[in-house]
């Protein structure tokens, strides 16, 4: 059986040399995060254990009190907020990336959108837009889902409807989505 074309891309990233060494871009983030309150954190911290011994986590502090960014420097870099997470590859192209996306995100010109199917979690992904626009949100939930062989998700959000969480750094202007069960929903 081949694996789903997301798994792929992840398998694939493994076997790829690295190009560059994620701790070695700690400064270079540090300084795109200046004049925001940052932590860093180690494995010696409570609640960092899982990193690895020179492993090194960036806390980006949400000012509202919220959600926090998270920034793990590891064999790769994996960014995280709240029930979502994304991994960039060791890459120059993975890097740059990321930097965009974490850019976007607490400029509001990206957001997060988590998916339930009653209490269960589904998926997470990023949306590049500075509004939610449910038809298009409700897209690129499906363009994703079916992308990473799951569409099996796809039909269990028509069968028993879904929330989507959508998370906005300044979370004022966070939503949740709810889409309908049974099939009526037309923009599902």
């Amino acid at each position: 059986m081949r694996p789903a074309p997301a798994l792929q891309r992840e398998e694939e990233n493994m076997k790829r040399p690295r190009e560059i060494h994620p701790l070695e871009k700690q400064a270079e983030i540090m300084e795109r995060l200046r004049g925001r309150d940052v932590i860093q954190y180690t494995s010696r911290d409570e609640g960092f254990e899982y990193l690895p011994e020179n492993g090194i986590c960036i806390g980006v502090l949400n000012p509202s009190g919220e959600q926090d960014l998270y920034i793990d420097l590891e064999e790769d870099f994996i960014v995280s907020c709240g029930e979502w997470d994304a991994h960039y590859a060791a890459s120059r192209n993975d890097y740059q990336k990321m930097l965009e996306d974490i850019e976007q995100f607490l400029n509001g010109e990206l957001y997060l959108a988590v998916v339930y199917v009653r209490k269960d979690w589904i998926c997470s992904l990023s949306i590049a837009q500075k509004k939610i626009d449910r038809r298009f949100l409700l897209q690129r939930v499906k363009d994703f889902l079916h992308s990473a062989g799951g569409d099996l998700f796809i039909k269990e959000i028509r069968e028993k409807g879904a929330e989507i969480r959508c998370m906005f750094w300044n979370e004022k202007r966070s939503q949740k989505i709810t889409v309908k069960p049974g099939g009526g929903d037309p923009d599902f």
